[in-house]
Order: structure tokens, then C-alpha cells, then sequence
């Protein structure tokens, strides 16, 4: 024999899919402590949101409600509401006054559709265009994707009007809060 065994493929199959699963749910506690029963509905936490920026919220939460209610049901609702009430005190009163409530509703739903893998790409899945339907979203000439959101969240955050990129055709096209437009690096 003098041969290492090797793992059995099966085992080693079912250990790497539970880790992923401890993973994205927060850690092997919070997976254990899981179970298949839905989110409750629950009113929204207030406590949590500085009173500044409150009739911002309430317009985003208005929206993600509507939003929630006319396609995802009580539980997204639910999720929802929780992730405005925890993201909601680290937003700049100012950002938030300058937001359009439906399109910070539109990524708080997105967020939680994506988390949760609510959308997709077969007929009669729910499509991210669909958030635009009911108000919650922005129609655009072209979609931003993930890397192009973070381009943008960088010099946002530290009030930066210079960006390095080579997709001038897109970040053309944004317009920060924080400046008329960014200065794009290397100039074409």
C-alpha cells in the first residue's frame, strides 16, 4: 500500500459548499442558527437614523417599500428595511440630500435581491431591470457595473475629481455630487 489516501471527492465536495454557505450567512454560528422560517414583518428601525437626514430615509424606505411590496412580498420588505436602517447612519447628510430617493432605494433592493440570488436571466425570473418599474431605479443608456460603481465610490469618498480610467465613454456620463464632473485620467 505506502500510498496517501486521498480525500474522498464526495466529502471534500460537501465541506467546500458548507464553507461557502458559513461564509456568505456571516460565519458557522450564524449558519447554525439559520432556519426556514421567513423574516417577519416589522416596522422600520428610526432609532437608528440621525434625525437629519429622517425625511431622506422616509422617501427612500417609502420607495423600497413600494418596491418590495409589488414584487418581493414581506420578507424582502423585512431585509429591506433593515439594511436602510443599519447603512443609513454612515450616509453623509449631505449625499443623501442629494440623492434621488428612488435610486438609493433601487441599491438597497438590489443589494438584497443579489444577496439573497433573486435575480436572473431565465424567462420568468425577476431581471434587475425590474426594479424600474415600480419607481425604484433609474433608466440609463448604459449600465454601470460593479468595478465602475467602486471607480466612482473611491474619489467620491475622499472628494477627488481626478479618475484613472480608459472607459471615458461611461464615466462621461457621471455626474458626482461632490463636482461637475470627473477629470479623466489619461486624457484621449
Amino acid at each position: 500500500m505506502g500510498l496517501i489516501d486521498e480525500p474522498d471527492p464526495l466529502v471534500t465536495a460537501q465541506q467546500h459548499l458548507l464553507d461557502d454557505l458559513a461564509e456568505e450567512a456571516g460565519g458557522y454560528d450564524v449558519l447554525d442558527s439559520l432556519d426556514n422560517a421567513p423574516l417577519p414583518g416589522e416596522g422600520f428601525a428610526w432609532e437608528s437614523v440621525p434625525a437629519d437626514i429622517r425625511a431622506q430615509v422616509a422617501a427612500v424606505l417609502d420607495q423600497c417599500d413600494q418596491g418590495a411590496d409589488e414584487l418581493l412580498g414581506l420578507e424582502y420588505r423585512t431585509a429591506c428595511r433593515r439594511l436602510l436602517a443599519r447603512a443609513a447612519p454612515g450616509i453623509p447628510g449631505t449625499s443623501l440630500a442629494s440623492a434621488r430617493p428612488e435610486l438609493v432605494a433601487a441599491a438597497v433592493c438590489w443589494v438584497i435581491g443579489r444577496s439573497n440570488h433573486r435575480f436572473g436571466t431565465r424567462p420568468g425570473d425577476l431581471k434587475v431591470k425590474d426594479l424600474t418599474g415600480f419607481g425604484c431605479g433609474y433608466r440609463c443608456p448604459f449600465w454601470l457595473g460593479t468595478a465602475d460603481a467602486s471607480v466612482i465610490a473611491v474619489p467620491k469618498r475622499l472628494s477627488a475629481t481626478h479618475v484613472a480610467t480608459i472607459d471615458h465613454r461611461h464615466f462621461r456620463a457621471v455626474r458626482p455630487a461632490h463636482c461637475a464632473a470627473f477629470e479623466l485620467l489619461p486624457s484621449l
